[in-house]
């Protein structure tokens, strides 16, 4: 209405910037919509609504021969952010032409607006073009820096993507930023602590064999403690910078994983007292994470250690440490601990730690529910283990999980993985002929589940696993 009013000659914009603004809270609207919402169309509408109002901006610029309406750095920042805000599939390139689109009115981009693209590219080398473009404009005039914000988000990029060959890159990366500050003594490109710990983070998830990757991750994380003692940055090695490492193990099966899991963690320890830093005490990711290097373990004595360090978790947050509370990942990592040790009693020890799980989720823990995988996962640790009720204490489980589903519970529904990992346990079971009879009508009563649940897969994999065992109980 204001805009045709003005078309008309009945109004007139006595601050240039007046119609700007109007278009800016307009853009500003759209923003908020599209974040708030829960609604996926409304996402869409308030993005095409948005690009739109930025035509009706143009083409009023233009009329006005540029003296009312003109898009400033607000406007673009706005304009991305209902973009990415909107989820669509299309969100970046619609991005990336919306920034050229003002670019060629002058409107340059902020550091926040060239972060927000970043974040949102799935494709590394769509976010490496984005640092290339800022530092050619830095080359040609210095109109724009590659700051460090903008190095570690590339980097970052390249840590989502886990491409197998991005150790170079990232390296590369790395040093390109480093050697940049020493030349310029620039604070905008000095090192800091989110730059080591994106790079350590992206060397940690590349696949390599063996620990390759683990041992360059180490190598920058000592090259990190050592520039901050000497003084060259600012910040120390934080929390995630160790993490990041130790997750890297926890899912690498290095025969020696728990031994370099139990070091790091140690080490965290001792830097944080060496320079007074609580921030690098090691929290409840990093037992976790070294819960499941020793689940991995072929160490005879794993069960042990995961015990003694479950037990220093469980003191640290008894003493008021929240950072210690264990979670559900941790309570999985400790009852593989025994489902993979090979100890005879396995089964009854798996079940103890699920039982402590139900007992705190009664007590009001909502966040460690039991699952199907949980009751899965102690379920297997009874046929790999050697007792003798393993097959009725399975079968027990098992019918609880079924009970508690048809009772509502939608994350006990049972499943082809569920009842293979069963008939497996009575093709195991241990004691003579009596065990194996029991063995038997288990079984029976797992292939008549497997023929009339709606839920469990007839695949060939579950009447394979089914016919071996049966071939261990008759034969």
């Amino acid at each position: 209405h204001t805009m045709h009013q003005y078309s008309q000659g009945s109004i007139d914009f006595s601050w240039v910037g007046t119609a700007t603004k109007m278009y800016n809270n307009l853009f500003s609207i759209y923003s908020q919509v599209a974040r708030n919402s829960r609604n996926s169309k409304e996402k869409q509408a308030s993005m095409e609504q948005c690009l739109e109002l930025l035509d009706d901006m143009l083409y009023w610029h233009k009329e006005s021969g540029g003296t009312i309406a003109k898009p400033d750095s607000h406007t673009l920042g706005l304009i991305l952010k209902t973009i990415f805000n909107s989820g669509l599939p299309s969100s970046f390139d619609c991005a990336q032409t919306t920034l050229q689109r003002l670019a060629g009115l002058g409107v340059k981009a902020k550091q926040g607006d060239y972060l927000i693209l970043m974040k949102n590219a799935k494709d590394p080398t769509k976010v490496e073009e984005i640092l290339n473009r800022v530092k050619a404009n830095y080359d040609r005039d210095q109109s724009e820096k590659p700051n460090t914000s903008l190095y570690s988000e590339c980097i970052s990029a390249y840590a989502r993507s886990r491409h197998q060959n991005s150790v170079p890159k990232v390296m590369h990366l790395f040093d390109e930023l480093d050697q940049l500050y020493k030349s310029t003594g620039d604070l905008d490109f000095r090192p800091d602590s989110k730059l080591y710990g994106a790079t350590i983070d992206a060397i940690s998830k590349t696949k390599s064999q063996g620990n390759k990757a683990i041992r360059q991750a180490t190598m920058l994380l000592d090259r990190m403690e050592k520039d901050f003692d000497s003084g060259l940055i600012d910040v120390a090695p934080n929390r995630y910078a160790y993490t990041s490492i130790l997750s890297a193990i926890s899912q690498a099966r290095l025969p020696d994983g728990h031994v370099m899991a139990e070091d790091l963690l140690l080490r965290m320890n001792n830097r944080s007292r060496q320079v007074n830093d609580e921030d690098i005490l090691p929290d409840v990711v990093a037992y976790t994470a070294l819960l499941q290097a020793l689940s991995r373990s072929k160490s005879p004595t794993k069960t042990d250690k995961a015990n003694q360090w479950f037990a220093e978790m469980e003191t640290r947050y008894a003493e008021g440490n929240s950072d210690m509370k264990p979670n559900k990942i941790t309570y999985n990592a400790l009852i593989n601990c025994w489902r993979m040790s090979g100890r005879r009693d396995a089964g009854d020890q798996a079940q103890k730690v699920l039982e402590l799980v139900e007992q705190r989720y009664q007590e009001g823990d909502y966040e460690i529910k039991p699952d199907a995988m949980m009751y899965s996962s102690v379920i297997d640790a009874w046929s790999r283990g050697q007792s003798t009720d393993k097959v009725e204490r399975a079968w027990d489980l098992y019918s609880r999980m079924k009970d508690q589903y048809a009772n509502g519970n939608i994350d006990m529904c049972p499943n082809d993985i569920i009842i293979s990992t069963l008939i497996k346990c009575c093709g195991f079971a241990q004691g003579g002929e009596q065990a194996k009879t029991e063995g038997l009508k288990v079984l029976l009563r797992c292939f008549s589940d497997v023929t009339a649940s709606k839920h469990i897969g007839q695949s060939p994999s579950t009447f394979y696993i089914l016919l071996t065992s049966l071939s261990r109980l008759v034969g």
